[in-house]
This record gives structure tokens, sequence and C-alpha cells, in this order.
């Protein structure tokens, strides 16, 4: 790690926080590449995260709005001198995390109990009513994933790289996936929707079971208002990994009574297998040829394809 990333962070927890650094190192690595994630240890003996990103602003402001309110469940950033979410410094925003320790569900399956408990946490998202500032700094559910035309302007034309091998091998797919979320994405801009408070990327990755078995929804960048599908999905039906129907079942089972909207369930898992897609290619065309990330991105995007994949489910499951 650079002495200049860490004078940097010094600074920042100082003027920011009030908290004087003893250690600085490298956080677990997450699929944001825009995203730097460092472990911090201060004089006082705290340990806590901290993530430098452009893109964090809606997400924090809301999970520090859920926890003033007493949801559980929700690992919000800590407060800074000035009392608010996040610190920016030079164009860079920050935010500071308590550190928990635990396992994410990609490293360690979720438990019954962790299913049921996650169901209550959502129902308590999805209930909230959150004051009018932050539903303002909130995106609104569109219909459309964003950077899809310059994606297909690329791709249709050959200029998507190191990519672009893996796209023209699955060129049915593709062009299938694009047309499928457009199509149902225009029928859902056609209705009107109830729209929530949502995570917006709920799968199991993003919980944490801490070491003494409390459960924590993590990485709330995808904060948005959107129909409750839009976590929902991660959750039903095998939700976009193919969970076993025991774990919606007592997904629901804390959830509590609900009619999900078939429609929006489809246009979701199809929204989902997209975006993964269309940043995969982004990250394969942005990092240096030949690097570990670009071969990790190629990889991520052949999995795209593979049976059992998010593009796979929402194929099954289309129904309209």
């Amino acid at each position: 790690m650079s002495t200049d990333l860490e004078t940097l962070v010094t600074s920042v927890l100082a003027d920011g926080y009030g908290l004087a650094v003893s250690d600085v190192r490298p956080g677990p690595a997450g699929l944001d590449t825009t995203a730097v994630n460092l472990e911090v240890q201060t004089f006082d003996g705290g340990r806590c995260f901290l993530k430098q990103s452009p893109s964090v602003a809606a997400g924090a402001a809301l999970t520090f709005e859920l926890a003033r309110q007493g949801v559980p469940g929700v690992v919000a950033p800590l407060a800074t001198r000035a009392g608010g979410p996040l610190y920016r410094r030079g164009g860079s925003t920050f935010l500071l995390f308590p550190f928990l320790n635990g396992k994410n569900g990609f490293e360690k399956p979720l438990a019954t109990g962790h299913w049921k408990t996650l169901g209550t946490l959502f129902r308590c998202v999805h209930s909230c009513q959150v004051p009018p500032d932050v539903a303002a700094s909130l995106p609104t559910e569109t219909w459309r994933v964003p950077g899809v035309d310059r994606f297909w302007d690329a791709f249709e034309n050959g200029r998507s790289g190191p990519a672009q091998t893996v796209l023209d091998a699955h060129r049915a797919d593709v062009v299938r996936l694009i047309e499928r979320t457009e199509a149902v994405g225009r029928m859902c801009r056609q209705r009107g929707w109830e729209l929530v408070p949502c995570h917006g990327d709920a799968h199991v990755g993003n919980v944490l079971v801490d070491d003494s078995g409390s459960v924590w929804t993590v990485d709330w960048d995808g904060a948005r208002l959107a129909p409750r599908e839009c976590d929902l999905v991660f959750f039903l039906d095998g939700g976009i990994m193919g969970h076993d129907p025991e774990c919606g079942a007592a997904f629901l089972e804390g959830y509590g009574e609900v009619v999900p909207d078939v429609q929006a369930l489809t246009y979701f898992r199809y929204c989902r297998a997209l975006e993964d897609v269309v940043s995969f290619t982004e990250d394969a065309c942005r990092s240096r040829s030949g690097s570990p990330e670009q071969e990790s991105a190629i990889g991520f995007l052949q999995g795209q394809f593979r049976p059992g994949s998010v593009y796979d489910l929402a194929v099954r499951d289309d129904r309209w």
C-alpha cells in the first residue's frame, strides 16, 4: 500500500471523524472495480472499514436513515464529525463502517433461520417511510439497464475488445437477453407501481452472518426506490442463483404475506442478468491486457451463459 494512500486515510479519519489511525491495510475486495476498500485500526482500539467510491451517496443516506429508525440488520455508515453519513475530500467520497467479523452467504451457506431473519429485515426496509430529502437522493426505477445502448453499439460493431469473442460465441443469447429485458421493461413502464426503499443488490454475497450469528446486509450502493420485487427477486422462486425452495419459504415466513408481481420479477431477473453482462464486459475492456483482473472479468462473463446462471433462470421463468 502506498505511503500517499496511508497519509490520505490518516488525514480523512482525523478531519472527517476525529479518529487517530494506527494501521491501514487492504480490505475485502468486491466486484466494484471503482471502489477502494480498506481496513483501518485506530489508536483507541477501534477497527473500521473505509470505503472510497464514486457511487455511494444514495445508499449512505438510506442506510443512515434506516439505522436511525431502528431497522435491524443494516450496516450503516458511522457519523462524521458534521453528523452526516459520508465525508467528501477533493472529489472523492468516503464512508466509514464498523468492522464486522463473519462470513457472507457465498463463503458459508445461510441457515434456515438466517433466511427467516432476512425476510423480517426486508419487510422492515420495504415498510420504512423515508424523509423527503432521503427519498430525493435515491434513484427511481426506470425499467432500463444503464449503459445498454453503449454496450449494444460496441457489441454490434465488434468493439467489445477482449470480451468480443465470448459475446460472439453467445450472440443469440445476448440478443435475446437485451430484447426480452427491453420488452418486459416497456410493459412495466406502462403500469403504476408502489415504490419502496430497496437494497437493489441483495444477493447472498451481500448478506453477512457475524461471529455471534446476527444477520447483516451490506453494500447498499445500488439502493433505489422501486417495487418491492426489486429485492424479492433475490429470494423467491430460487432467487437469481437457484436457491432451494426451503430458503424462499423461510424468507416468506419472516417477510409475511405478499403476492409478488410476476411481470416485475421477470423483468428484474432479466435486468440482473443484463447488468452483469454489461458490467463484466466493461471490466474486461478497462483492465490491463492479460492482467488477472481482465482474466477474472472474462471468466465471470463466460459464466453468465452457463446452465444455472441468472440468464438461464430468467429464460426458465419467463412467462411474458
